[in-house]
């Protein structure tokens, strides 16, 4: 299935946060809800996961003013359970309840991460050996794009794409620089 097959929502879901929180902040919202908001908050949030529940919930806090102390609730709960800091601080720096330890706990654990990944990829580097190679630049792609370096990570997963050996491969590179590329809103490639 196409991506042009795809309803409104779907695109909803894997732009980019950052650039979400800011178009959602700076937009004044035209339509002003006159009922109260029914929703199951905790029911509808389970339906998804990651960036797009991190979207959704950032919709209705922004969208909805009875509801937002539920949904900012959440979605800090939310990113505490990721390593996605930079989108919890520019979401939560001037909210109250924000947890810089937390930030810097963080912070820390993806730089460690990221230099065991990296001598990961020295030792693939240094071996020539495709596979190797090919595994050690999608970690990397994937380590951004949790910690929300979408530019890293499109780097990482079209570096992988030079040492591809099977079409399944190549596929799942595809998929994962698509998805990155819908969320920097990049359409051109």
């Amino acid at each position: 299935m196409g991506i042009c097959c795809f309803p409104i929502p779907f695109f909803i879901t894997f732009i980019s946060l950052n650039k979400f929180v800011k178009m959602s902040e700076s937009i004044a919202m035209d339509v002003t809800p006159t009922s109260t908001f029914d929703l199951d908050l905790s029911a509808y949030s389970s339906n998804y996961e990651g960036n797009a529940l991190y979207a959704r919930l950032l919709l209705i806090a922004n969208r909805f003013p009875d509801r937002s102390a539920e949904a900012y609730d959440m979605l800090s709960i939310a990113l505490k359970g990721g390593c996605n800091s930079v989108l919890y601080s520019t979401v939560f720096a001037n909210r109250p309840g924000f947890d810089p330890i937390w930030v810097d706990e963080t912070e820390r654990t993806n730089h460690l991460r990221l230099e065991r990944l990296e001598a990961d990829f020295s030792t693939a580097k240094a071996s020539l050996v495709k596979e190797s190679l090919r595994a050690a630049y999608s970690a990397l792609g994937h380590h951004h794009s949790n910690v929300g370096n979408l530019q890293e990570a499109l780097r990482a997963f079209t570096r992988s794409r030079d040492y591809m050996s099977m079409p399944r491969h190549t596929e799942g590179a595809s998929v994962h620089l698509g998805v990155e590329y819908v969320m920097e809103f990049e359409y051109t490639h």
